[in-house]
């Protein structure tokens, strides 16, 4: 098994290599040509036949839902964070449209309003963090789901990990 593994990390070393090597020669067959591609750096998709450049190419893991839970807003603000509202390739407009494909339930009704613009970005983002980064409503709403939480019948080892799943949950 680990012979395998060995074989494709040598495999994907070799092809890194060659990834490398064609990123070097294709800068150096620009600089020394008059053409110079007329991209943006918008993130937008570039029509058919036209040249993009590694840099801009940006892989995304599958991003965050957020359907309005106070509880959820935190953990979903440090992954969309993590993987988009830190993004310095990303412009404030792409930013928007994907923070916007990210909200569910609840959550996109706070924004419907608002047209989709650099500067408004901002201000999503200052409406939902006023809205759903509350510490005081936090600390409620983590209150009232214990104080909803159903007794334990007996203290047998099922009932008190079921207690201590719950209570576990973010």
């Amino acid at each position: 098994m680990r012979w395998k593994r060995d074989k494709a990390i040598a495999e994907y070393d070799g092809l890194m290599e060659l990834v490398t090597q064609l990123q070097n020669r294709t800068s150096d067959l620009l600089k020394n040509s008059d053409y110079q591609p007329d991209l943006p750096h918008t993130g937008a998709t570039p029509r058919q036949g036209e040249c993009v450049p590694l840099s801009d190419i940006v892989l995304i893991a599958k991003l965050p839902t957020f359907t309005g839970d106070i509880l959820e807003f935190q953990v979903f603000w440090g992954k969309f964070q993590g993987a988009v509202h830190r993004m310095k390739n990303f412009d404030n407009i792409t930013k928007f449209v994907r923070l916007r494909s990210c909200l569910s339930g609840v959550a996109p009704q706070l924004i419907n309003g608002l047209t989709i613009t650099a500067e408004n970005y901002k201000s999503v983002i200052r409406l939902l963090h006023d809205q759903f980064h509350r510490t005081t409503d936090i600390l409620d709403a983590n209150i009232m789901r214990l104080l909803g939480i159903q007794q334990a019948t007996s203290h047998n080892r099922k009932e008190l990990s079921r207690l201590h799943k719950i209570t576990c949950k973010r």
